[in-house]
């Protein structure tokens, strides 16, 4: 495969660490590189209350999603072994699973076939786990028209696999930093955050109505200002 395919990948990995619904834009751009493979990603914030957040390429019948959550809440086929060997790389499901033992699956007679996604191995690879457990994964699902995936497509997931891991630690991070933003805003007294400049990095929202009051103390161009020059001059001192 071309490496190079890989570069507009990683882009969006980053971009959707800022900003979660690009995780859309990056599965549905896998899958096309894949040649129309569908590709699912689940992702669930260790520390945040429990829900699996599940970004899917074309490809999956919009009515099958609760039941893929039934199945990975009870367990997939081959899940342990997938934990234990896919993490840090891509692998095929054939490594870790008989062909016979995912063929005679609910999850593949159930979910599988239903929606064309067969007769050729998944791809794997488990990005992140907390305390054991999988918090975070991708899985590709060759159709017939797709063809089979290899070698070549495995090297190829493995040039995305360390992004996907600090992209995983870096969106954990800034949902951390976004709690403690709300958690915050419900405190009475305004607080602003300055850098060393003197300008604002965060402002809790009691802080916000006091500067949009501008009835003696002003954010401008994010900095903050007191009304009269003598109370400026002071106040930058104070911050200083």
């Amino acid at each position: 495969m071309d490496r190079a395919k890989a570069l507009p990948l990683v882009q969006q990995i980053y971009e959707a660490t800022l900003d979660p619904s690009r995780w859309q834009a990056f599965v549905q751009t896998l899958s096309d590189v894949l040649l129309g493979a569908p590709v699912g990603l689940a992702l669930q914030l260790p520390g945040f209350p429990l829900s699996r957040v599940v970004y899917a390429s074309r490809g999956f019948r919009d009515e099958y999603l609760e039941l893929f959550v039934k199945h990975a809440t009870e367990g997939l086929p081959g899940e342990e072994a997938r934990r234990r060997h896919f993490v840090g790389r891509f692998g095929l499901a054939s490594e870790v699973i008989s062909k016979k033992h995912l063929h005679d699956s609910d999850f593949y007679r159930n979910w599988m076939v239903p929606q064309g996604l067969g007769p050729h191995s998944p791809m794997d690879h488990t990005i992140a786990l907390d305390q054991g457990r999988p918090v975070a994964g991708l899985a590709i699902f060759p159709t017939k028209e797709s063809g089979a995936l290899d070698a070549t497509h495995l090297a190829f997931g493995d040039l995305l696999a360390p992004h996907l891991a600090l992209g995983y630690r870096l969106l954990a991070q800034t949902r951390r930093h976004q709690a403690l933003t709300d958690a915050m805003d419900r405190f009475p007294t305004g607080v602003a955050l300055l850098d060393a400049r003197g300008i604002a990095l965060m402002t809790n929202r009691a802080a916000r109505t006091i500067f949009d009051a501008d009835d003696g103390l002003s954010l401008a161009d994010g900095i903050p200002h007191a009304a009269t020059a003598g109370e400026d001059a002071a106040l930058r001192r104070a911050i200083e």
